[in-house]
């Protein structure tokens, strides 16, 4: 409705009365969303370029890991040419992983679609139904994105997140059934920073030299870490430090418009609004072992609409779902720096 008394509008009844009568309702076919979600970089990176068909159904993901050497009992033979005879022991394990499934159910009334698709369509200015749709599938990907970005703690229902997979079992002790209190290996690398008089790059720079000398694995695909910290990385850069925009699988060779990226020793750190500005840690991850295994049946598929007559209600409800596990079988290949300092 106008606002009558306002701007243009007459304050006067009888001609505001008068344009109100004969005045088409001028709304925007259309409806602007008002900063209800964030960017999910993390979320579309694993989705793009580490998502992997599981086969099985709601069957475990299993992978055989090997945590200790098959062999340790080399020595120098003496003249008489006698050995230690080794044992014979069980070194593989299988890493379980049991698959999630997040739902995202929306009910909508009949006379709504009514509005929406039958005969009320021609003078509907806006589609419910595919708004209310679109938003429950944003409300899913914005709460699988703070899973993966978090840790399931004690909710067994839930995904794994990168808290658990880059850990050293400090905070998830057991990951992939797998306890890394028996099996240390299984673990990622944790740092409490203890460089912060150097500028926040070079600091950025030890640990990553850090890892490479405890760690058989090659550097991580790249960081993640939350404003304060980015930003603070960022204003310590000099001439010869590199900051790119660009899209993270294509962070090599392309610039462009999509995340901010900072460049370090090659490693590129990125800003995931997911993560807490509270969590002054940088998680570096080695996506050549970081997968997203998916259930086929039901990831990415929406419920067929259900009537809910026999409820009471004159109304339908569908779902959402996303379906899978994130799945990493090298925890030792990633690593993170606690504590980083955001000033």
């Amino acid at each position: 409705m106008p606002l009558v008394g306002t701007g243009i509008y007459p304050n006067n009844a009888q001609y505001a009365q008068e344009i109100i009568n004969v005045t088409y309702r001028n709304i925007l076919p259309t409806i602007v969303m008002q900063n209800l979600y964030k960017a999910r970089p993390f979320l579309k990176y694993l989705m793009k370029n580490a998502s992997k068909r599981g086969e099985g159904g709601f069957s475990p993901i299993e992978q055989p890991v090997q945590l200790t050497p098959y062999t340790n009992n080399g020595t120098y033979m003496d003249w008489s040419g006698s050995f230690n005879i080794p044992d014979v022991e069980q070194h593989a394990q299988v890493a379980v992983f049991n698959p999630s499934n997040y739902i995202e159910p929306m009910s909508f009334l009949y006379t709504q679609l009514s509005l929406a698709r039958g005969e009320g369509a021609a003078w509907s200015a806006i589609d419910l139904i595919s708004l209310a749709m679109k938003n429950a599938t944003e409300n899913m990907f914005s709460a699988v994105s703070d899973a993966f970005l978090g840790s399931r703690g004690t909710n067994e229902l839930a995904f794994w997140g990168i808290q658990d997979v880059v850990d050293n079992g400090s905070t998830t002790a057991v990951y992939g059934n797998i306890d890394r209190t028996t099996y240390p290996n299984w673990g990622a690398f944790a740092y409490a920073d203890s460089q912060t008089s150097l500028p926040a790059y070079q600091q950025v720079q030890y640990y990553l030299y850090q890892f490479m000398q405890d760690s058989a694995a090659p550097l991580p695909t790249m960081g993640i870490c939350n404003f304060n910290v980015f930003f603070n990385i960022a204003k310590s850069f000099t001439g010869i430090e590199q900051m790119i925009t660009t899209e993270l699988d294509k962070i090599a060779t392309k610039r462009g418009y999509a995340t901010d990226a900072l460049m370090v020793s090659g490693v590129p750190i990125v800003v995931d609004p997911g993560i807490s500005t509270s969590d002054n840690t940088i998680y570096f991850v080695n996506m050549d072992h970081i997968n997203f295994v998916y259930n086929p049946d039901f990831h990415l598929k929406v419920l067929e609409p259900q009537n809910r007559a026999v409820v009471g209600q004159y109304a339908y409800v569908t779902a959402a779902n996303f379906s899978g596990q994130l799945v990493c079988d090298l925890p030792s290949s990633n690593f993170k720096i606690t504590g980083f300092p955001t000033s």
